[in-house]
């Protein structure tokens, strides 16, 4: 007769088994938050990985301007490390600074930069445009006008800021022929988008067809409250031989 197991090594305690209860004890619940904890646990880590792990080139990030030095801006982006920004790039064609602690901007990490020991080179230039072409693609498709500052003539016509650099040809300047293109210089005007090519960087656009536009919608709304009988005031255009 073969001894029991329990017998084999005397003074060795057995071996304890669960017993049929305590297995009916462990239940379903108990594993769901058991994951519930290890999965909360998990996002917790990624959360605080995200501070240290570099952000994707080309990507844009939202910064919270701290403080402003002489040439530099200074940027918390949600980083480990602070962010810098060269002053020059928001300094405007009047020698003012278009930024201030505690203004949001939109910024990336600009790897081309001369890095500066304790910070991250950033970008606030290279997000604006990049959010600016996306912006001028929907009026390009759309047909809207959108608004451009004329920052100096060029060959053939005009260089017009519209968040990039557009072209605007000596003949879409006005309805009526025009020469002094420098009296447009610094001037905020209404252009439409009549060519543009993201990946070579073109853009043209029309400040005649945004005028254009907006006399044919003058034209259709006082039509629109014209009446037989009305009276309304008119300006003399020229005398011919059978009236005004």
């Amino acid at each position: 007769e073969m001894p029991s197991q329990e017998n084999q090594f005397p003074g060795v305690p057995a071996p304890k088994h669960p017993s049929p209860e305590s297995e009916l004890n462990e239940t379903p619940q108990d594993d769901t938050e058991s994951f519930a904890a290890a999965l909360e646990e998990y996002e917790h880590l990624l959360d605080d990985y995200s501070h240290f792990a570099p952000p994707s080139e080309g990507e844009v990030l939202q910064g919270h301007v701290l403080s402003i030095t002489a040439k530099d801006v200074i940027v918390d982006f949600g980083y480990k490390s602070e962010g810098l920004i060269p002053l020059t790039e928001f300094e405007q064609p009047d020698g003012t600074v278009a930024v201030n602690p505690g203004d949001t901007i939109d910024v990336m990490i600009d790897r081309h930069a001369a890095p500066v020991e304790g910070y991250v080179m950033l970008s606030h230039r290279k997000a604006s445009r990049l959010h600016a072409w996306d912006t001028l693609e929907t009026a390009a498709r759309d047909g809207l006008i959108v608004s451009g500052r004329v920052m100096s003539r060029t060959k053939g016509g005009l260089t017009v800021d519209v968040g990039v650099l557009a072209f605007m040809p000596g003949s879409q300047i006005d309805v009526r022929p025009t020469h002094n293109l420098d009296a447009f210089i610094g001037q905020d005007i209404p252009v439409k988008i009549v060519k543009l090519n993201r990946r070579r960087g073109n853009i043209v656009v029309s400040r005649k067809a945004a005028i254009e536009e907006d006399i044919v919608a003058r034209k259709s709304e006082t039509l629109d409250h014209l009446q037989e009988g009305s009276v309304v005031t008119g300006a003399v255009k020229s005398l011919t031989d059978y009236g005004a």
